[in-house]
């Protein structure tokens, strides 16, 4: 079963429509486009995660480089 969303003008149901710029919510009735909250957090969350992974392969590459110029010291 798939949650119904709503028009937070007119309560009216929502259709959902995929554009160049993302994926967002449309009102038939008033022709207000509301951005998909959800959508837009999912993807935050990705790219939270795919850049503290990136870090750590950066920290853990640092460490390594150092220990490498120390063996050779």
């Amino acid at each position: 079963m798939s949650n119904q969303h709503f028009c937070l003008y007119c309560s009216q149901p929502l259709l959902r429509h995929i554009s160049h710029q993302g994926i967002y919510w449309f009102c038939s009735h008033c022709h207000q486009e509301i951005p998909d909250i959800e959508n837009l957090r999912e993807a935050k969350l990705s790219l939270q995660n795919m850049i503290r992974n990136q870090l750590i392969q950066d920290k853990q590459s640092e460490e390594k480089w150092f220990k490498q110029k120390q063996a050779i010291a």
